[in-house]
Parts: C-alpha cells; structure tokens; sequence
C-alpha cells in the first residue's frame, strides 16, 4: 500500500509539472453552449451508452474484483494458489483484449457490432457458469471468455465521444465515468446482498450459479437495448 501510495503521488507530481492549462489552444469556434447532463442524455447514442455503462464495467469488476476468488475456491474447490492462478489469466485477459478492441476499432471495424458481441459473448459465459455449474476446467476457460468480451468497454469512451454534439465530448465521457462508476458500486454491492440471501438457503454452487446467470442477464439485456 505504502508503495501504490508513493507512485499515486509521484504521477499526481508528474502531471502538475506537465499540465496544460490549454491557454495556447486554438479557441473552438463550433462549441456552442455547455450542455447539461439532462441535454445531453437526451442524444438517443449517449442516453443508450450510460445505460450499458451502469452494468458493463461493473459486471467485470463484480467478477473479477470480488468473486473469481471465492467462486474458485467455495464451488470449485481449487486452492487460493490455483484461484489466483486463474485470477491472473483473467487478469491478462483484462490487459490483451482491450488493446485488441481498440486495434480494430482503429482498423475501421464498426463499433456498435463489436460493442454488442462483446458484451453478448460476456453474458452467455456468464449464463453458462449460472445454469451449467461445470468443472474447474471449463470454468476457468469461460471466466477468460467473460472477461475478453466484456473488456469491449473500452469502446464505449469512443462511441459516447462520437455521439456527443461539438464542444460537449468531455462531458459526455464524464457521464459515461458517472455510469461506471455508479454501476461499479451497484454491481458489486447488489451481488453481495444476493449473495449473502441466497448463502443462507443455498448450497454455495447455487447460490454463486444464481448470481453470475442474473449478472449474466443484466448484462445481455443492457448489451441488447
């Protein structure tokens, strides 16, 4: 901690020292007025991209910042040595695929499609842990596959930052980080309070089956809207 502290201060002095306050900047005549939140979740692309965002980042850090651990040791049996094996290989799943997404994006691949087989791709390997509770094999595999299609968040910043009217771009990112933000905190803490209902009647394959398929829906229903 002392030294994720010392980095944190060492870039904060990094980026005071380099800062731009953007006085040598071209002044951008097609800005018009500062739009509102309210305004601009009225563009039907941005509205629609804070709705996914309320669940795609948050769905990948519920799974990979809270559960992976105790899903591999409570229902698969592994140990904490062998679960954090798996949590690195998702881990770097989580560093690959988002370079990957942004090199198609930038090879002209249409954004909408790969935002939808991502997260789409992501629900149904979550569906599958739910409804078919396979071996530590295969739920190791379907883990990686979630993590590689919801890590199409990334694309997100570059579609809400395309929908945004001229001049409201960094607003419009703002909301999307609001929506992650929010969706982090939800995500993580409704699968907690389902989690923690369904331990007290349920075996644990179960009650972490429940879980990860309602994730899963959440997911493939915002994916599809």
């Amino acid at each position: 901690m002392a030294c994720v502290g010392a980095l944190t201060l060492a870039l904060l002095a990094l980026v005071l020292a380099t800062r731009d306050d953007g006085a040598s900047a071209p002044r951008r005549e097609e800005a018009g007025p500062e739009a509102s939140m309210a305004q601009l979740l009225r563009v039907p692309a941005i509205f629609a991209g804070a709705l996914l965002g309320l669940v795609s980042y948050g769905c990948l850090l519920a799974i990979r910042g809270l559960w992976v651990g105790p899903y591999l040791e409570q229902v698969q049996g592994l140990s904490p040595r062998a679960a954090g094996n798996v949590a690195f290989v998702v881990s770097a799943t989580m560093i690959a695929a988002p370079l990957a997404f942004g090199l198609a994006d930038r090879r002209g691949w249409s954004r909408a499609p790969m935002l939808a087989a991502g997260f789409l791709v992501a629900a149904a390997a979550l569906l599958l842990l739910g409804a078919l509770r396979p071996g530590p094999w295969i739920a190791a595999a379907l883990l990686v596959v979630f993590a590689a299609g919801a890590s199409a968040f990334v694309l997100q910043y570059a579609d809400l930052r395309a929908a945004a009217p001229p001049g409201q771009e960094g607003r419009a990112l703002s909301l999307l980080n609001l929506a992650f933000l929010v969706g982090v905190a939800s995500c993580q803490m409704g699968a907690g309070a389902l989690l923690a209902a369904l331990a007290a009647r349920l075996a644990p394959a179960e009650a972490y089956g429940a879980v990860l398929a309602l994730l899963g829906a959440v997911l493939a229903i915002a994916a599809l809207a």
